[in-house]
């Protein structure tokens, strides 16, 4: 068990929803890839958001498909569903992943993915539109690339800074209404904040939220949550001064034993207690099994502390 989890919920762990969360948004997926639609999901909470992951890569190229068929599936579920709730303010998180390697974002063919995901995706918002609701698209370029050795031979933020460049061009061209684009790094309890500041562009104009994925994670050795809560507090606490909004893409818990609900609980209670100087825009649920078997972020979840 991680450090500083206990296996059960405290009173105190109990809590509605933050309110300094404007949006809280759901990705769960099972062990089959199906993805839990939010109409229902987790009554009576009210899910205003959700993830999809798009690649660029050649075989995508090839495919003709910026976005796969299954998460074309996921946004028109989405819209549909929150047709049906009565919400007419709602996101899109798109987790963009230069699978193919920084370098191939510069490419013809990777230009022209880029502008096949700027099309559909400006597809969806004008069907939210038709609906009479207002879709927010946020797109987290090289997600966790302050860890990720998937889209270069080690993290780095020259290329990934030289590239975002270009995403910005290919999904904002001129005149039309924006995608906004998020600056995304992975935190947790080993996260060193001087190395995320080595990937903040220095044109501060290419990024228009500043967000992260946040995870606790009891199997990694050494695993603390109190530092893991302390990285996150730092993270938005040194940002304030920038001026730009926050968000979570993915945030995630597991203490290698008992519910996610428990380490779940302590990240939001950390969030909670940020109100008055941070808040967020979106907040991203992620329940999803990790497919390199070391943690199991879907393991009997109910999220009951955020029902209170």
């Amino acid at each position: 068990m991680a450090k500083g989890l206990t296996p059960q919920l405290s009173k105190r762990s109990a809590m509605a929803v933050p309110q300094n969360i404007e949006k809280l948004g759901l990705f769960q997926q099972s062990n089959s890839g199906q993805v839990t639609r939010l109409k229902g999901a987790f009554p009576p909470l009210r899910f205003r958001g959700t993830n999809i992951y798009p690649h660029l890569d050649p075989s995508h190229f090839h495919s003709g498909n910026a976005i796969s068929p299954g998460s074309d599936a996921i946004v028109n579920d989405l819209i549909e569903d929150m047709a049906a709730l009565g919400i007419t303010s709602y996101y899109l998180n798109v987790g963009l992943e230069p699978t193919g390697g920084y370098g191939y974002v510069m490419t013809p063919e990777g230009t022209t993915l880029l502008g096949k995901l700027a099309t559909q995706l400006r597809g969806y918002q004008q069907k939210a539109v038709a609906r009479g609701a207002h879709l927010d698209i946020v797109v987290r370029y090289a997600s966790e690339m302050n860890i990720s050795d998937a889209y270069s031979a080690h993290p780095d933020p020259t290329a990934y800074k030289d590239t975002l460049k270009e995403i910005r061009k290919r999904l904002n061209p001129n005149g039309l209404p924006p995608i906004r684009l998020a600056y995304s790094p992975a935190l947790s309890f080993q996260t060193v904040e001087a190395d995320l500041s080595r990937y903040f562009p220095e044109d501060a104009h290419l990024i228009d939220v500043i967000s992260c994925t946040w995870y606790i994670n009891g199997h990694t050795a050494g695993s603390s949550s109190t530092d893991a809560l302390r990285v996150m507090k730092d993270y938005f606490l040194h940002r304030l001064g920038r001026g730009k909004p926050f968000g979570i893409d993915e945030i995630g818990g597991w203490d290698g034993h008992n519910s996610n609900d428990i380490p779940l609980a302590q990240m939001f209670s950390a969030l909670a207690a940020l109100s008055g100087q941070v808040r967020f825009d979106y907040v991203t649920v992620f329940l999803e099994n990790a497919k390199d078997g070391k943690a199991n972020y879907n393991l009997n979840p109910t999220l009951n502390f955020l029902r209170t």
